[in-house]
């Protein structure tokens, strides 16, 4: 069932995101936001548990399909963040961490 993979990814999705949000939130404390989410130190946590939990269970009762489906996912992925990595070094390329006043600019 392809299904189950598609929940799998979506749900991996989810759980950067509120991952990233309270990196982001405990990183850089001083940055204005135009939204605060209410009980984020709370909420981002629960958030990751849950979809750990559903990722894990979706795990469970995916059948052989799905498993493939979900690994060559995964390895377009990894193929893709290697060559990403790999043309950045080439052209001397650095990251870039946009703060909320470049936003405005």
């Amino acid at each position: 069932m392809i299904g189950g993979s598609a929940l799998i990814t979506r749900i991996s999705g989810y759980l950067i995101c509120c991952l990233d949000a309270l990196v982001l939130r405990r990183k850089h404390p001083e940055w204005a936001r135009p939204y605060k989410a209410p009980m984020g130190n709370i909420l981002f946590p629960l958030g990751m548990i849950i979809s750990l939990w559903i990722a894990v269970g979706s795990c469970l009762e995916l059948p052989v399909g799905g498993y493939i489906s979900l690994a060559i996912f995964l390895l377009i992925g990894l193929v893709l963040f290697v060559i990403m990595n790999n043309y950045r070094k080439t052209k001397g390329l650095t990251l870039r961490t946009y703060t909320p006043a470049d936003i405005e600019k």
